[in-house]
């Protein structure tokens, strides 16, 4: 199948990188959340220090119009924990009672074909200095207890949030969508509210973590990041953007979803050096961990693309619609060769599903095929890479009446 487009391509989104010459000097700076703070529009990536033998690390800048960095500060988090490297790893930044914050994830590679552990934790920021020598620095790290966050499993891409003045929240899982609400000492879950299961489908794998939400008409706004498998090894992946909205209440069950991809993850786009030189590697990716609404039709997302640059995307609609899809189909579609199966991989670790057609009408010697589809996944799939075409209901019952 042919590749996706570079993000720099896609439709309906207009995708600016961030120039890397404005960021500390680095293979790879990715993964970056933006939000608007007293008056100043900031950034925070994570990058690799190459003084420091390339371990992740968090950087905070300014960034202006143009998205171009500037004042780059490394967080000053630790280097080592218990005599072990950490890496801390992709930021989300977020505000809380007033104060700027930022979550991250602390990482540990422990070798001895060991598998790696990371926890989430979060700090809030403070600014020391005054006028263009100001920086932003830790003040406070704090570790939720919760789920697996003990230190010994693997926990990311949690999702803090200010759910009502003086309550920081976090979104730990979309199915079933999950809200955890924090004590004030910023550690403690308190309340777990959990909306039905089953109440919200997203056909291009599981959803998983992305920007911390913002309020919008009323109700919660995010965009996501999912991954379906990719059959060339070593890249397993392929990730895909989503957005959703979630009510203000508990059990805030999510209300509307994206009904394609807002963005998808692409070879073309080229990857970086990894410094640590490791080949578990993914390099098809979009990963949104920032959300700026700047008015009530354009919204600013920030993205890491292919673990090496980081974006920033104008979305003017995130085409929200049933989070179940339950009127989506079906959908009926025909080829010129019906002789081809397709394959297509819809499901998480799991094996290529063969989709094959039924014959329609000979037309030159050649069977026409035709397929029906309840599957939005399998439906895109056919539209993008196997040169289909969409035809009627009533087109589809006379192709298959015809080879009767």
């Amino acid at each position: 199948m042919p590749p996706p487009v570079s993000v720099f391509h896609q439709p309906d989104v207009k995708v600016t990188a961030v120039p890397a010459w404005s960021l500390v000097p680095s293979p790879r700076n990715y993964n970056s959340s933006i939000i608007d703070f007293e008056g100043e529009r900031l950034m925070a990536y994570r990058s690799h220090r190459m003084d420091q033998g390339g371990r992740c690390g968090v950087v905070i800048c300014d960034i202006n119009s143009k998205w171009e960095g500037g004042r780059n500060t490394w967080m000053n988090l630790p280097e080592q924990v218990h005599s072990v490297m950490v890496h801390h790893e992709d930021p989300r930044l977020f505000i809380f009672n007033g104060r700027l914050h930022l979550a991250f994830t602390e990482t540990m590679f422990h070798g001895n074909n060991r598998p790696y552990t990371c926890t989430m934790k979060y700090a809030r920021l403070k600014k020391v200095g005054r006028g263009k020598k100001a920086e932003w620095q830790i003040d406070r790290v704090y570790w939720p207890r919760y789920g697996k966050n003990g230190g010994s499993h693997q926990e990311k891409n949690w999702q803090f949030f200010e759910v009502r003045p003086g309550v920081l929240a976090v979104i730990y899982k979309a199915d079933p969508h999950t809200i955890l609400e924090l004590d004030e000492d910023g550690e403690s879950v308190t309340q777990v509210s959990t909306a039905e299961p089953e109440s919200v489908k997203w056909p291009w794998g599981t959803i998983r973590g992305g920007t911390p939400p913002i309020r919008v008409g009323g109700q919660w706004l995010t965009v996501f990041h999912s991954a379906t498998p990719y059959p060339i090894p070593p890249h397993w992946r392929r990730y895909y953007a989503g957005a959703y909205m979630f009510q203000a209440e508990p059990p805030y069950t999510i209300t509307k979803i994206s009904q394609k991809p807002i963005l998808v993850g692409s070879e073309a786009d080229g990857h970086a050096h990894d410094p640590r030189n490791i080949d578990s590697w993914k390099p098809f990716v979009v990963f949104p961990n920032g959300l700026i609404q700047e008015d009530d039709f354009t919204f600013f997302v920030s993205y890491g693309v292919n673990d090496y640059m980081t974006v920033i995307a104008e979305h003017s609609d995130f085409f929200l619609g049933d989070p179940t899809f339950k009127n989506w189909g079906p959908k009926y579609f025909r080829t010129s060769n019906a002789s081809k199966p397709v394959r297509i991989f819809v499901h998480e670790n799991k094996a290529p599903e063969w989709l094959r057609w039924k014959p329609g009408a000979i037309v030159a010697g050649q069977s026409e095929g035709v397929l029906e589809t309840k599957d939005p996944r399998v439906a895109l799939h056919l539209l993008e890479n196997e040169n289909a075409d969409e035809i009627s209901a009533e087109e589809y019952q006379k192709h298959t009446k015809h080879r009767r």
